[in-house]
């Protein structure tokens, strides 16, 4: 699968999270290469260390991927939280400074995806993260 980074001189990528805009969703190829079947339209990641009985490495990751070819796959790691957790957290989050920060369900990713993908599979990977895959339409 050919994939690319897109460069802004192509299409300014809004820089906030939320919905994509207009040209974005209209965005139907990547002109510096054609074939590729997917591009970031936006990535942005932070790395920091944690002490806790010894020093922890975290990174994370923002992006934003336009998913260009019919039959593409978005495959999608996140954070996973119990019902009660996650609205605790998804309420507490709003106050924070990292942007729009949320820990969706499977139902909200199903939801999501479901208009421009099918065949949208969720698991949960472990106690605290799922993984999402999706196939274009």
């Amino acid at each position: 699968m050919a994939f690319a980074q897109q460069a802004t001189t192509v299409i300014e990528p809004d820089l906030k999270y939320g919905r994509p805009s207009k040209e974005e969703l209209a965005l139907t190829a990547y002109v510096p290469d054609t074939t590729a079947t997917a591009v970031y339209l936006f990535h942005k990641g932070k790395s920091g260390f944690t002490y806790d009985d010894g020093f922890r490495l975290f990174t994370e990751h923002w992006v934003r991927i336009k998913i260009l070819k019919p039959q593409g796959v978005l495959v999608i790691g996140d954070c996973y939280q119990p019902l009660l957790t996650r609205w605790i957290m998804n309420f507490y989050m709003k106050f924070s400074n990292d942007g729009d920060v949320k820990i969706y369900s499977k139902k909200e990713f199903v939801s999501m995806l479901s208009e421009h993908f099918t065949k949208i599979h969720w698991v949960k990977a472990n106690a605290v993260s799922c993984i999402v895959a999706a196939i274009k339409d």
